[in-house]
């Protein structure tokens, strides 16, 4: 019994350049990268342009698209085209064995109208992020972050302006696929915390089963607590802070807040109270944050006495669907489907698009 798998279509306006994409999220475990492939089908009768080209464009973005319209002549983005490679007219010395199983089972369905390509990023190319950085602004806008977008184009030579009608643009994800750490190894940190003005100290144990999650899964944070002072702990505040590096001209952090909770649940703890304990479920959202991360701890003390922060480093990254490394048996085991962004990530066509020529 054969498994199906689904393969992403999407067309050009003019619907003469047809690009079938077998995977949009390509992982990289730092030994290998998944590869970049599909076929397109074109009508070749039809094309205006006698060559069709595909590449890798990379796009950072670190200012928000509204500011490309209000600042004339300025732009807060940088893009970047890693590969580039001419896909028809076909190379007749290519190797046909070197065609994925996928591949193949594509250029049978669509016949001599298939034209496949493939690509294989490096190592040393960041993966893909979305920086948060504010919750008014549009979904529409392009996030500010890097983004990975698979161009295929008919056109006379590859540097030449690309005709909007003759162009199709698939986004894709690079993810940098991360193994969590078995359960017995728990990640733990402690802080002792002396006041001015009150005698004793606080102790605060905060418990991880481990330091890398998935997206969606649940984090689940034991905070032990024995408030050994003469000061009470009034309430404890939990945050989760996306936590970035960016390097452009000089290098800043970049830290915005995604998860803020806070819990009164057992408080106050008061004087000279020891043993308090208890695991707060924590679960950022897969669009709310990637990457690297840190739950923030505060504990909010009474009079005199200053609140006491803690911070343990997480890794967010993403599991590798079933779907990603199953190969179909047959051409009918494949599914098409439209190739669409999921709804948080809809975004207006970019300026640069805009200003494309018309075929």
């Amino acid at each position: 019994m054969s498994t199906k798998r689904s393969v992403y279509k999407k067309n050009s306006p003019n619907n003469k350049l047809v690009v079938y994409l077998i995977q949009r999220d390509i992982f990289d475990d730092l030994q290998s990268i998944d590869p970049i492939e599909g076929i397109v089908t074109i009508a070749k009768n039809k094309l205006k342009y006698s060559k069709i080209f595909a590449r890798i464009r990379c796009t950072f973005r670190y200012g928000e698209q509204q500011l490309d319209d209000v600042l004339s002549g300025v732009t807060f983005y940088k893009e970047f085209f890693i590969q580039t490679k001419q896909i028809y007219p076909i190379d007749m010395n290519e190797d046909n064995d070197k065609y994925s199983d996928v591949q193949k089972q594509l250029i049978e369905r669509f016949g001599d109208s298939a034209l496949p390509f493939c690509f294989t990023l490096t190592h040393d190319i960041p993966a893909s992020i979305t920086l948060q950085m504010d919750n008014r602004n549009s979904l529409d806008d392009n996030p500010c972050g890097i983004e990975y977008v698979l161009q295929v184009y008919a056109s006379e030579t590859p540097q030449c302006t690309i005709g909007k009608q003759n162009a199709v643009n698939l986004v894709i994800r690079r993810l940098t696929l991360a193994i969590p750490k078995p359960d017995d190894n728990v990640y733990t940190k402690e802080i002792i915390r002396p006041f001015h003005f009150h005698s004793g100290e606080l102790h605060i144990t905060a418990i991880l089963p481990k330091d890398v999650y998935y997206h969606g899964e649940s984090i689940p944070l034991k905070l032990l607590i024995d408030n050994e002072s003469s000061n009470i702990v009034r309430r404890l505040n939990i945050q989760v802070i996306q936590d970035v590096q960016i390097t452009l001209f000089k290098r800043r952090t970049m830290r915005c807040i995604v998860v803020d909770m806070e819990t009164e649940e057992g408080f106050p703890i008061n004087s000279h109270t020891t043993g308090w304990n208890e695991t707060i479920q924590l679960r950022p959202s897969l669009q709310e944050i990637r990457g690297q991360a840190i739950i923030r701890i505060k504990a909010v003390t009474g009079f005199g006495g200053r609140d006491v922060q803690m911070e343990l480093p997480i890794i967010l990254c993403h599991a590798r669907q079933q779907q990603e490394i199953i190969k179909a048996e047959e051409a009918d085991d494949l599914i098409i489907e439209e190739f669409k962004r999921p709804a948080a990530k809809q975004r207006q066509t970019t300026k640069e698009m805009e200003k494309m020529d018309s075929y």
